[in-house]
């Protein structure tokens, strides 16, 4: 149990690191279309946000499956709500990371 939690949370660092690099440096436009995206500040930071909080949402949902996937399959004895616990915390920490990035992007 103790090799499955770090592993866990290893991909939740992963995660975290990607959704916060990712929300943070990509994009496609160039300069000037950059400076109109701040103009209107509040709701292209929304949009990014969430665009960025979907990706948070799928990497949770595979954590989850990943999980349950070896909960169902293997004599690892875990808690019956354990895969659903991991999923939560990793939406919660790369949620932030996706926002942390968004504000990375915009206080350019």
């Amino acid at each position: 149990m103790k090799l499955l939690r770090f592993i866990n949370y290893f991909i939740i660092l992963i995660a975290f690191s990607f959704v916060s690099f990712w929300s943070a440096v990509f994009y496609l436009g160039n300069r000037h279309t950059y400076e109109i995206l701040k103009e209107d500040l509040i709701s292209n930071f929304l949009v990014r946000f969430l665009g960025f909080w979907i990706l948070s949402l799928l990497s949770a949902l595979g954590l989850y499956i990943l999980n349950w996937l070896i909960k169902a399959t293997s004599r690892v004895k875990m808690e019956k709500n354990y895969p659903l616990k991991i999923s939560k915390i990793s939406f919660i920490i790369t949620s932030f990371g996706a926002l942390l990035g968004t504000i990375v992007f915009f206080s350019n």
